[in-house]
């Protein structure tokens, strides 16, 4: 299994934590998120796990998490903590299924100052 690519993001405004992974060899079940079993990953809007649709094996998927008090995810540390489950076979939990931990800090934010210099006076 690997992570092709990733990218989260906190603040005010929105959660976001992104990635591109991809399903591990000979594994025939969809991802799954291991903390949160309520959230259907193909359907949820917040915790999502999706197959690529240009991969026609679906090997490759594309998770989305846009609310960090659902799916699972832990923040420790300022640091983000999110696993996947892979299941060797459809619909069956087994020891013989791979364990996927994303972690990510999401950047610091940007503060932006205006100063504006006054004069006053005659030349």
């Amino acid at each position: 299994m690997d992570v092709i690519e990733n990218y989260c993001g906190a603040g005010s405004a929105a959660d976001l934590l992104t990635a591109k992974i991809r399903r591990p060899i000979g594994f025939r079940g969809a991802p799954l998120f291991a903390d949160d079993r309520s959230a259907n990953p193909l359907i949820d809007i917040h915790c999502q796990i999706r197959p690529d649709p240009n991969d026609p094996q679906e090997d490759n998927y594309f998770l989305k998490v846009t609310d960090f008090s659902r799916c699972g995810v832990l923040k420790r540390n300022g640091f983000i903590h999110l696993r996947i489950w892979f299941p060797a076979f459809p619909g069956v939990v087994m020891l013989a299924d791979q364990e996927l931990i994303l972690m990510c800090r999401p950047p610091e934010p940007t503060l932006l100052r205006h100063k504006a210099a006054g004069f006053a006076g005659t030349l």
